[in-house]
């Protein structure tokens, strides 16, 4: 069992939280998968969505909760992939490296 970093935990869990909300507010969808997994020093965040999709809008016209999603994996040292196509749902993948983060990980055990 891996034990994330408090920062890293609480950005995981504000960009899924925003990633199902989207999904439901408006794609949708008859389900939402939510995969969180540890490998190789990354952790790996993926919320996918059978909603209706839309066309991903480019930097200058995103929506605010997309802004904040692909901003809170970019302080972490991550980065954030959003596929969506029109009719076949919505994929919002995480991936953040936390060997960056075991500094912040030690203080939180002391």
């Amino acid at each position: 069992m891996v034990t994330l970093p408090p920062t890293v935990a609480l950005a995981c869990f504000r960009i899924a939280q925003e990633a199902i909300a989207n999904a439901l507010n408006h794609g949708h969808p008859a389900h939402i998968d939510v995969v969180l997994a540890v490998a190789d020093g990354t952790l790996e965040l993926l919320v996918a969505d059978d909603g209706s999709g839309f066309a991903p809008l480019d930097g200058a016209h995103a929506s605010l909760g997309l802004v904040g999603m692909r901003e809170r994996a970019q302080q972490l040292g991550g980065e954030l992939v959003l596929q969506s196509l029109h009719n076949q749902g919505t994929r919002v993948q995480v991936r953040i490296p936390l060997r960056e983060h075991e500094q912040d990980q030690g203080a939180a055990r002391r």
